[in-house]
C-alpha cells in the first residue's frame, strides 16, 4: 500500500484512540498490525522531523528547541518539512479493518476526525464495501 508521510504522520493520533477501545480479537489483533507497520515509518519521520526542528529552531525561555512560526527560517523549515511530508512510502500491509457497529450490544462510538485520518485502513460494519 502506497501512502504518503503525511498520511501516515496523521494517522498516529487517530490511531492511537482507536487502541484505547475495545474491540473483538480480531479487529484488536489487525489494529496492532497495523500500528506496528506504521510506527517503523512514524519513527524515521520524526526523526527527520526533530533533525528539522534543531536545525531551523531556537531555543525557547524553557530551554525547548521551536520554530517558530514568522521566525527568520520558519519558511525554509515549513518548505523542508512539506517535502518530508510528501514523500511516498510502501507499507508492507494491506489492511482491511472493519470496526463493529456494536461491540456488547453498544454503538461503536467514533469521531468523524478519527475516522477521516483513518479512512485509508478500516471500514465500518455495514458500511458499502465492509
Amino acid at each position: 500500500m502506497k501512502l504518503t508521510n503525511r498520511e501516515v504522520f496523521e494517522s498516529r493520533e487517530p490511531l492511537q484512540t482507536l487502541l484505547t477501545e475495545k474491540f473483538p480479537v480480531k479487529v484488536s489483533y489487525a489494529l496492532a498490525k497495523l500500528t506496528g507497520h506504521l510506527n517503523v515509518h512514524l519513527k524515521a519521520i520524526e526523526d527527520v522531523r526533530g533533525s528539522l526542528v534543531r536545525q531551523y529552531g531556537s531555543a525557547s525561555v524553557l530551554g525547548q528547541i521551536t520554530v517558530v512560526p514568522g521566525s527568520a527560517d520558519y519558511e525554509e523549515f515549513a518548505k523542508k518539512f512539506n517535502e518530508l511530508m510528501a514523500v511516498e512510502v510502501e507499507i508492507d500491509y494491506e489492511p482491511h479493518i472493519v470496526l463493529p457497529a456494536q461491540v456488547g450490544g453498544k454503538p461503536v462510538e467514533v469521531t468523524p476526525g478519527v475516522l477521516l485520518a483513518l479512512e485509508k485502513f478500516i471500514t465500518i460494519e455495514g458500511e458499502r464495501g465492509a
